[in-house]
């Protein structure tokens, strides 16, 4: 997921935001409120409301559904900055809120695990280039699995760990 357009400093504030108060934004639901969606219909017939063009492939649909149905809590979210990096790794927390009729109304609760103060390349985590799409699904056969997992634990396999035994 991208938090605001990193080439845009006027975005900065999104990240900062969501990373102070523990939480993700997305910003594709047009102000609207989808506590009670709980179907891609009734996302699709919401956005509808406002705009009675809107097609079934557009990406407002996906994105809110997504973002309110399909994840869950105990999901991981990377944080994106462009294609080729990544700058924090959370844990959905909670259920979907709305925070009001603003561009970034749609919210998710994130226990961060992770947020690096320089952002880390791509090819720690993952097989390809990140997408240029807000939010979206890593699959796993893109993930490289044992080395999120060695990120997340700070550790790596078979890497010798110091102790000291106190005989008393």
């Amino acid at each position: 997921m991208s938090l605001g357009n990193t080439l845009d400093p006027a975005d900065a504030h999104i990240y900062e935001t969501c990373i102070e108060e523990g939480y993700i934004l997305l910003g594709w639901g047009g102000g609207l409120d989808f506590s009670d969606a709980d179907s891609w219909e009734k996302v699709r017939d919401r956005l509808r409301k406002k705009d009675s063009e809107i097609a079934d492939t557009d990406y407002r649909i996906t994105s809110v559904n997504m973002f309110r149905n399909q994840m869950k809590e105990g999901d991981l979210v990377v944080i994106t900055e462009g294609n080729h990096k990544f700058r924090a790794i959370g844990r959905i927390s909670g259920p979907y809120r709305h925070l009001g009729e603003t561009e970034y109304g749609q919210c998710r609760p994130v226990d961060w695990l992770a947020v690096y103060e320089e952002s880390l390349p791509k090819e720690r985590i993952l097989k390809k280039s990140f997408s240029q799409m807000t939010l979206y699904q890593l699959k796993p056969s893109i993930l490289k699995l044992e080395a999120l997992r060695e990120l997340l634990s700070g550790s790596k396999p078979n890497e010798a760990q110091n102790f000291v035994l106190i005989i008393d």
